[in-house]
């Protein structure tokens, strides 16, 4: 839409309110799981991560992860993929939940409007800043029930990674320890002694 200054809405109806609450809910969650997947690779205590892991963006958490799994020598595991859509879905939720509710004379659909800060734009997911560039988007019941299934897609697929990942953490360690040759203590019966004695 054009940008243009539009009355403010302060009062959105039920079933907007209800899906917003739901992608807020459900994109804390996925940082959440981001966080966890983090504290993992990088074998340190939910306790230790909050204090040493400073929280990126969430594609940056890709990143993260991309370089924590050639570092570990941790093979099969992609999730570049992943790297797009959580760039789009941070954009989505922080129009949500930072933009203005705005009323415009086209529509009876509710519009946000962003007005501050960078955002990355919903459809391009290029990344704008509002204060030069205020855009203002219909947003329609069904494109956030459609948002917060994209959500929880993303967290099921975070949840099959954490899985890879533990697995693979698992056999590269026990690739090193049977590299190392750990070798089995064997009981032999003493000297001089036969077994039927």
């Amino acid at each position: 839409m054009p940008m243009a200054i539009y009355p403010v809405r302060y009062r959105l109806p039920t079933a907007y309110a209800t899906e917003i609450g739901r992608i807020i809910t459900r994109y804390a969650f996925l940082e959440h799981h981001l966080r966890a997947i983090a504290y993992g690779l990088l074998s340190v205590s939910v306790k230790q991560g909050r204090i040493a892991v400073r929280d990126p963006r969430a594609a940056d958490y890709i990143t993260m992860f991309e370089d924590l799994i050639a570092l570990e020598g941790l093979a099969g595991l992609d999730i570049a993929t992943l790297k797009k859509r959580l760039i789009k879905l941070e954009g989505n939720r922080d129009l949500l939940a930072h933009g203005m509710w705005v009323k415009h004379g086209a529509t009876r659909t509710p519009v946000v409007q962003g007005v501050r800060g960078r955002y990355n734009d919903p459809v391009t997911g290029e990344r704008m800043n509002a204060k030069a560039d205020p855009r203002a988007w219909e947003i329609s019941i069904a494109e956030l029930k459609a948002l917060t299934r994209l959500i929880d897609k993303t967290i099921r697929e975070l949840t099959v990674f954490a899985r890879e990942v533990s697995n693979a953490r698992r056999a590269a360690l026990r690739r090193k320890s049977h590299a190392a040759g750990t070798r089995r203590i064997y009981e032999h019966p003493p000297r001089g002694r036969t077994k039927g004695q």
